[in-house]
């Protein structure tokens, strides 16, 4: 399988397609923010999505015509886990973290329902996914930084709620707390020709983990993004807008975000065959990160293995899910994962 081939997150392009008629029941969920408002017009986000669906709205108040996104929660249903999630990020943004502050309704609540749906409220940012360039990726970093650093303004109640919801959900973290070498080899009675010649590999890999796994454990813990890829910013020009997504939040080694990040921002140079090398593709980022704040020697030896960690525990979780329990959720993404470790390695050494 060829390395650094486009995936579901190489485009940067974010489209809107307009909608005939205004969403049912939007009136109502604009009337929870707005006293007097009409809807010019409504946009839908032009591609299938899991977690929530998001409209751009366009609204004429008495102080003039502003955009809003609504954002409708697909995958969290749960109303306290809701209001907690996003408690987090306008506490994030308060503390100066660039993110999408979400809007309080009259109730003062940050969501309001509306039949069998959570609905919140966001000023629209326009902007573009990650697109790969040096100083693009330098923000990026910066940004990183800059929210790992605003993860301490949380007090150990929230933190302690934080780690107690991520044990919660259906996640690869959670599905594989652990695997040997030969979790892997075991697969290899089950799966086609075309994934069998990757276990052996995978296995040796997992070895090498778990030579650190000592080191690992003695890295300090704290929360963290733990989805950090090219969709979860928005980007103006090379300037971060706003970091996405924090649905995902758990408590780990923070250096096991900035790995990930180093490896998903960066395979993007290469998936656009762009001449830049992988030094000079870590460097950017570590330069800038520790500009805000520095790593540990410690942290900085163990990024190519806690990310390679991170891999094995999702391709494992996806071979699983595929082969052993009919469960053909992720079996699109196979592809992804198989030459990742590969990638990695190439990316970090």
């Amino acid at each position: 399988m060829p390395l650094f081939h486009p995936d579901n997150f190489s485009s940067p392009e974010i489209t809107y397609k307009l909608l005939p008629e205004t969403p049912k029941g939007f009136n109502e969920i604009l009337g929870a923010y707005f006293d007097s408002f009409a809807i010019v017009e409504a946009w839908q986000r032009d591609r299938s999505e899991i977690n929530s669906l998001n409209y751009k709205v366009v609204v004429k108040t008495p102080a003039g015509i502003e955009q809003v996104l609504v954002r409708k929660f697909q995958a969290l249903t749960d109303l306290e886990q809701i209001r907690f999630w996003l408690e987090i990020v306008a506490k994030l943004f308060k503390n100066g973290v660039p993110v999408g502050a979400p809007r309080r309704a009259k109730t003062g609540e940050l969501f309001i329902s509306y039949n069998d749906g959570r609905y919140v409220l966001f000023d629209f940012i326009e902007g573009q996914h990650f697109s790969p360039s040096l100083p693009g990726l330098a923000s990026v970093a910066r940004a990183i930084a800059t929210m790992h650093r605003g993860f301490h303004v949380l007090g150990e109640t929230e933190v302690a709620k934080i780690a107690d919801l991520s044990k919660k959900s259906y996640t690869y973290f959670n599905k594989i707390p652990t695997y040997t070498a030969n979790d892997f080899v075991s697969l290899k009675p089950f799966v086609d020709n075309s994934v069998s010649g990757y276990l052996d590999a995978f296995a040796t890999c997992a070895d090498e983990v778990a030579k650190n796994k000592e080191q690992i454990s003695a890295l300090p813990l704290q929360v963290v993004h733990s989805d950090l890829h090219p969709h979860n910013v928005l980007m103006r020009g090379d300037e971060v807008a706003a970091l996405l997504d924090f649905d995902g939040l758990r408590v780990s080694q923070r250096a096991r975000d900035v790995a990930f990040a180093i490896y998903r921002f960066g395979r993007q140079f290469f998936v656009r065959q762009m001449n830049v090398t992988p030094p000079e593709i870590r460097q950017t980022f570590l330069d800038a990160y520790e500009a805000v704040w520095p790593l540990s020697p410690d942290e900085k030896q163990l990024l190519p293995t806690l990310v390679k960690d991170e891999f094995l525990t999702k391709t494992l979780f996806v071979l699983r899910g595929v082969y052993l329990e009919n469960n053909q959720t992720w079996a699109k993404d196979l592809s992804k994962f198989l030459p990742a470790i590969e990638e990695i390695e190439y990316l970090y050494e």
